[in-house]
């Protein structure tokens, strides 16, 4: 429904010096697009809206007092240890790469060689401590590089 009336030039809009000066309102929707009938249902909608954010931050509370938020979060390496988490691994809470020459071919397998570490090693590092597991069995055979630590994980300098 068109509030121009069906005899209305509509070309003339297209005109920038145009003012409206011959335009005449329709006499039903002088008083608002609805005369009379209407109801307010918006208060139910606020009340169910307002109690599903109610809910869902009951639930947010109750998701970090009673789980692991940190876990969530935590690396995992490529065998499927979250580092820091998993039993034996609870002081090994950085990831590093240690074949990164092997990662870098084929961007899509960088995790493949994934180890969880205890820090992440400087440019001057010459050892790394991290946890062998069973994808990567040797995590000291590759080459050290220098890392940033960024949120437990630690990317190439």
């Amino acid at each position: 429904m068109s509030s121009l009336p069906d005899d209305f030039d509509r070309s003339k809009l297209q005109d920038r010096s145009y003012k409206g000066d011959d335009y005449n309102v329709k006499q039903e929707l002088q008083k608002g697009p609805q005369e009379g009938g209407r109801k307010c249902t918006d208060i139910l909608f606020l009340i169910i809206f307002l109690g599903f954010f109610g809910f869902m931050f009951y639930m947010i509370g109750y998701g970090i007092a009673n789980g692991n938020p940190g876990e969530l979060i935590a690396p995992i390496d490529a065998a499927g240890n979250i580092c820091g988490w998993t039993a034996g691994y609870e002081e090994y809470d950085h990831l590093y790469i240690a074949d990164i020459n092997s990662a870098a071919t084929i961007p899509t397998n960088v995790f493949e060689y994934g180890v969880c570490a205890k820090s992440c090693p400087t440019k001057d590092s010459t050892t790394v401590e991290c946890k062998d597991n069973a994808k990567v069995s040797n995590c000291k055979s590759f080459e050290i590089y220098g890392t940033l630590d960024a949120f437990s994980y630690c990317l190439p300098v």
